[in-house]
């Protein structure tokens, strides 16, 4: 109350001198106000009249926009390209804060721009991630994920502009382009790339055909042409297990490994029945651990990234990471859960024992 006193008391004289001018002089009084609040506006938002227009009528992208152009002026004002942080609020020769930093520091302009996903992919080596990691990877993570492009400075369409550049335009490139379905039948599919630029300013699609894992898994099981497969070589107790093989049947799900080594071992055509009827929910399982790494991979490295642009890229993946989980949920129904197979199978496993324990004891039995 005290503090309130005396700050009433501190503006006691110019709230004297308001009243008298509104008695003597109301106009006056009445265009000092109105170029008091213009001013404590200027004041408060320091900025030109484009960049306060924006925040009113301009859309999220734009919004976005206005972002990077904070993010730059706290960048440029870091880097020593302004005399203090308030004169990066201004346009300085007729300049942008973040068209600065392009003309002044390539580098620091480099790092605001791009692929956001790609970029931060690739400056954390997430190729490496993986046995087999390369480019096409990548390329296939983000065409799963979905990424953020923030394009190079380009003219505003807005109408307001002098005709130099002075926006970055927010591309949202959505995830979902290959599908899990798509993964574990195979097919010519369409995924995005980068046509070898590091910033991938401007992502195109391509097509590659792959090989579906449902495919891969048969294969190696059943072996082809003069190749036997895996339940041949358990079955004859014949050959030994590729390096392929060896990864391949360590890392099935719920021990399907042992179970089909020891299915085939005590009937060939019973393990033979079995990788048909369970390759699809097998292949399910493993790609979807294998996406789930993806996905991993993609949250891991845009929560390390300082881009203005993070939060909506990180809000694109998990839509696309919801799409993926419904899939998943739609493919366990139509292939099986893998759990039930599991359990038909054992089944399977303990009749052929018994079967095959009889007639080993009938053809050993001694003759009268």
């Amino acid at each position: 109350m005290v503090q309130l006193l005396r700050a009433v008391a501190a503006n006691a004289k110019g709230y004297a001198f308001q009243l008298a001018l509104d008695n003597v002089f109301p106009d006056g009084a009445k265009w000092i106000e109105s170029f008091q609040k213009k001013i404590q506006e200027l004041n408060q938002h320091l900025g030109n009249s484009c960049q306060l227009a924006q925040g009113f009528v301009n859309d999220l992208t734009s919004g976005m926009d206005l972002k990077n152009k904070t993010d730059a002026s706290l960048m440029g004002s870091a880097n020593g390209l302004f005399e203090d942080f308030f004169s990066t609020k201004q346009e300085t020769g007729g300049k942008t804060p973040i068209k600065e930093i392009r003309d002044q520091s390539p580098e620091v302009y480099k790092r605001m721009t791009g692929n956001i996903l790609w970029k931060t992919m690739k400056q954390n080596y997430a190729s490496s991630w993986f046995t087999y990691g390369d480019t096409e990877l990548l390329e296939t993570i983000m065409s799963m994920t979905g990424s953020i492009v923030v394009g190079d400075m380009v003219n505003d369409k807005t109408g307001t502009s002098s005709g130099e550049e002075n926006t970055n335009p927010i591309i949202t490139l959505p995830g979902g382009l290959i599908t899990l379905k798509d993964l574990i039948q195979g097919g010519n599919l369409e995924i995005y790339t980068c046509n070898g630029d590091d910033q991938c300013y401007s992502p195109t699609t391509k097509r590659v055909t792959i090989k579906g894992m449902r495919t891969k898994i048969v294969d190696l099981l059943h072996g082809g042409g003069t190749t036997p497969g895996v339940i041949y070589k358990y079955a004859t107790n014949s050959g030994v297990l590729s390096e392929t093989e060896k990864a391949f049947t360590t890392s099935m799900p719920s021990g399907m490994g042992a179970i089909i080594r020891n299915l085939s071992i005590v009937s060939y055509d019973s393990a033979v029945l079995f990788a048909n009827d369970s390759a699809d929910a097998i292949s399910l399982v493993m790609m979807k651990k294998v996406v789930d790494d993806f996905f991993r991979v993609a949250l891991a490295v845009i929560s390390s990234s300082d881009s203005a642009n993070k939060k909506q890229l990180l809000d694109e993946i998990n839509i696309s990471k919801s799409k993926f989980d419904s899939d998943y949920s739609a493919l366990r129904g139509e292939y099986g859960d893998l759990s039930k197979i599991i359990d038909r199978y054992r089944s399977i496993l303990e009749i052929s024992r018994k079967q095959k324990y009889a007639l080993s004891t009938l053809t050993s039995a001694p003759k009268p």
